[in-house]
């Protein structure tokens, strides 16, 4: 970017080394031998304010998107002008709602475009009105010595550029400054709707409970007022193009990158069946049954996940947009849902999405604010809760014989929804027409949203499972060695979230989120006083659940590193177990620091009160302090590692783990002895793998006297090398060791790398140089002792 400043001449001159514009404090005349040169940087300056300047094409958008706002709120207030606020219905309300929120997302966006635009012109206007009067003072004094007339031509031409630049800056802004200030208004009337909307959603809910049809014994017709399906249509077809359009608007680029997902989806979808096809899989596991029946659809596999992504990536999307996603996702949901389901429930399932098409087409009748179908939403309630009745009664025969039945989710739910379609069918019998309706929907809807989300699991399941079950189990041993748990925790997490979903559509169904969600704020929100630290629920339970995430976090990163880090870089001896300790106790130290701040707990207290506490722990736990230290010292020492073989007083194991108190050593008969650090660090250790894995294994063996000591030698040399487990080196030698009482003794070394084996070795070692021995005729004596015994006659006693 080019900087303009003026020097000690006045001069106009070009600079890069600072991106900013400098506007002196003073202005000097250019002088008569600098004019071409400055008129030459006037000129480009000149040309680059021009091509930062918004064009024509950039100030319509501006000022279509302005005219776009302005009139959706226009119109908005004139369709509300032709409503009674009391008959406005729930659909009506928050299509309205939804379009202001959207609304805001624009203004906003708009604003700040503006905002930025008007900047940049200021700045711009700055360097151009300094140039204009630097040209200008120039001109009008002519000093030190006046100008040449060419030279005044040529400044003038310059003065005139600058100044028809300056205008048309001045002229861009003020359109600017105006596109704001109308855009100031639309908001605050914005506000306006807003706060009028948030007046009729409580009028709406006071609406259910109103009655809006006489009772049947006082209705002359059942069937109530005639609804014209022309006019239905009409305004239907009208509320979807506007909310369409204002979703587009606001959303367009969204609309792209999710209409990328799902050409993504389908890639993938057609990919993972193509493998399938190839794979032989253990059709009789029930999961890989599953999965494999789900991915045989890929297309309505593909379609069920990107329209459930509209859900959760436009939350505030207009009602006829979401009503439409709805309907777009019946086809594809109902198709995977056939695969993952049994076919004894394929019936429920059809007459759920019938139920559900229904309510969605009752629905439409309150875009043009027109009154519900009574007669036939009694047709439908009757037929419905009936259908409940029967299916709750043939349920219970087929368990009527078990001799335990234990109460399963799907019972707790059909007497839930049995009780809310009975309310509803006395609601609509009383007259109150709206308020069943309002039941009848929230149950339909929640069904088919927890069937969307369960079907939306089962796939989500599917693509972890063909993760274990490709090549990357292969070549990562994380999920070779503990994929199963890792994906049985996730789907765990991922059905805890999705159940929490389930349960905010429920609440929002039945228009009791926002007082379901204030009740738990409050509850979690009530704090109480324990001499001067504040306490509070939602501290408590964000407490234990840091501890438990970092806990978690901490065994998870640790096997990270050991089965995908540790083996793919070579470190030195030791090394990556101190990393795995220092990373482990690193998170959990600072998980534990975070739970105390999230719990209230003063953390400037609580170092005072530690370093009080420092002293008296440091006299009454000493020993605890000790061993402690000593776990550092074996840390970054590195006497002994995980992984040792190790003699420690009669004991003799592997170093299974070192912690910061005590460390674990498996002993060879399988148990598992705990040892505080510091009696490893003070006694007597023997680690027979420190420098180097290689063990030597001893052999003492005895000869009768006359044995050839060579032969001997020579026997236990190749019994020794005979070993698979024996290294050559080093060499494998024996000694004759000395003469016994009874034996000539000798004593043969082995080395191997098995260390772990190292009793196996040596008894296989035996039994070949026995058999060896046995053999060649060379015999292992066995101690002999002589007892002389003196009798002593009587006489000799008595002495």
């Amino acid at each position: 970017m080019i900087t303009t400043k003026v020097n000690a001449q006045g001069n106009i001159t070009t600079s890069i080394l600072e991106p900013i514009w400098e506007v002196p404090d003073t202005i000097i005349p250019i002088d008569a031998t600098d004019i071409i040169s400055s008129a030459e940087t006037s000129s480009t300056i000149l040309s680059e304010v021009s091509k930062s300047l918004p064009d024509s094409a950039l100030m319509a958008d501006y000022s279509n998107r302005l005219a776009e706002v302005i009139g959706i709120i226009d119109t908005i207030y004139i369709e509300l002008e032709g409503y009674d606020q009391e008959d406005v219905g729930y659909r009506l309300h928050q299509n309205y709602k939804n379009q202001l929120t959207l609304l805001q997302s624009s203004i906003k966006s708009l604003k700040n475009d503006l905002d930025k635009k008007s900047k940049e012109l200021s700045g711009q206007w700055d360097k151009t009105d300094f140039i204009a009067r630097n040209w200008t003072l120039t001109l009008e004094t002519g000093e030190p010595e006046p100008l040449s007339e060419s030279l005044r031509t040529r400044s003038e031409s310059i003065l005139a550029e600058v100044l028809e630049e300056r205008e048309i800056i001045n002229t861009l802004g003020n359109e600017l400054l105006a596109m704001a200030d109308q855009l100031l208004t639309a908001s605050q009337e914005l506000e306006k709707l807003i706060t009028q909307m948030l007046a009729t959603e409580e009028m709406v809910r006071r609406n259910h409970l109103r009655k809006t049809h006489p009772a049947i014994w006082e209705s002359d017709t059942l069937r109530g007022e005639a609804i014209s399906p022309v006019k239905v249509y009409q305004s239907t077809v009208t509320a979807y193009k506007d909310g369409l359009n204002g979703f587009y608007s606001v959303y367009k680029y969204w609309v792209y990158l999710h209409l990328g997902i799902l050409l993504f989806l389908l890639t993938v979808s057609f990919i993972i069946r193509r493998k399938l096809n190839k794979w032989t899989l253990d059709t009789d596991d029930e999961r890989i049954a599953k999965f494999l029946k789900i991915f045989k659809r890929p297309v309505a596999v593909s379609f069920t996940l990107a329209i459930f992504l509209s859900f959760l990536l436009y939350p505030n999307a207009p009602g006829v947009f979401r009503d439409m996603s709805s309907i777009l996702i019946i086809i594809p949901l109902l198709v995977v849902a056939m695969q993952v389901l049994p076919k004894k429930t394929h019936i429920y399932l059809f007459s759920i999405t019938a139920l559900f098409i229904f309510e969605k087409l009752v629905e439409t009748v309150k875009y043009g604010n027109y009154p519900l179908p009574g007669f036939l939403l009694l047709l439908v309630l009757v037929a419905t809760t009936a259908y409940v009745i029967w299916f709750i009664i043939r349920r219970g025969r087929k368990y009527k014989n078990a001799a335990k039945r234990n109460i399963r989710w799907m019972d707790i739910s059909l007497w839930l929804a049995l009780i809310i379609l009975l309310a509803a069918l006395v609601a609509h019998i009383l007259g109150y027409v709206a308020f069943g309706f309002y039941l009848f929907k929230g149950v339909i809807i929640s069904i088919m949203a927890g069937l969307l989300i369960s079907v939306s699991v089962n796939i989500i399941d599917g693509f972890f499972t063909l993760i274990i079950m490709g090549k990357s189990s292969q070549v990562h041993g994380l999920v070779y060695e503990y994929g199963d748990k890792l994906v049985n925790r996730i789907i765990r997490v991922v059905k805890l979230v999705a159940v929490i979903y389930w349960l905010g559509i429920v609440l929002k169904r039945f228009l009791i989120y926002n007082e379901v969600i204030g009740w738990l704020e409050d509850i979690f929100q009530s704090q109480w006083k324990v001499n001067e630290t504040t306490f509070s629920l939602k501290g408590i339970i964000l407490f234990g659940l840091i501890i438990f995430l970092a806990i978690w976090l901490a065994r998870f990163i640790r096997l990270l590193m050991e089965k995908e880090l540790f083996p793919r870089i070579k470190f030195g001896r030791g090394v990556p177990g101190i990393i795995s300790l220092i990373v482990r106790y690193t998170i959990i130290t600072i998980g534990f620091i975070l739970s105390l701040s999230v719990l209230g707990v003063d953390m400037t207290k609580l170092t005072i009160l530690i370093g009080a506490l420092g002293v008296g722990i440091g006299f009454g736990l000493q020993d605890l302090i000790n061993n402690l230290i000593s776990g550092f010292i074996l840390i970054f020492e590195r006497p002994i590692q995980v992984g040792d073989t190790v003699q420690f007083g009669e004991r003799e194991g592997k170093v299974k783990e070192i912690g910061i108190r005590s460390s674990i050593i498996k002993t060879y008969d399988g148990s598992e002895v705990i040892v505080p650090n510091g009696k490893l660090i003070s006694e007597e250790l023997i680690n027979l793998t420190l420098s180097d894995p290689i063990l030597r294994v001893e052999i003492n063996v005895g000869t009768e006297y006359g044995s050839d000591p060579q032969e001997i030698i020579d026997i236990l040399v190749m019994q020794a090398k005979l070993h698979p487990d024996v290294i050559p080196n080093p060499e494998t030698f024996a000694i004759f060791f000395g003469y016994g009482d009874f034996a000539l003794n000798f004593r043969l070394y082995a080395y191997t790398l098995e260390v772990n084996s190292r009793l196996r070795i040596r008894s296989e070692l035996n039994l070949a140089i026995f058999q060896a021995f046995k053999e060649a005729n060379i015999k292992i004596p066995f101690p002999i002792q002589d007892l002389n015994v003196n009798i002593l006659d009587k006489k000799e006693t008595e002495k």
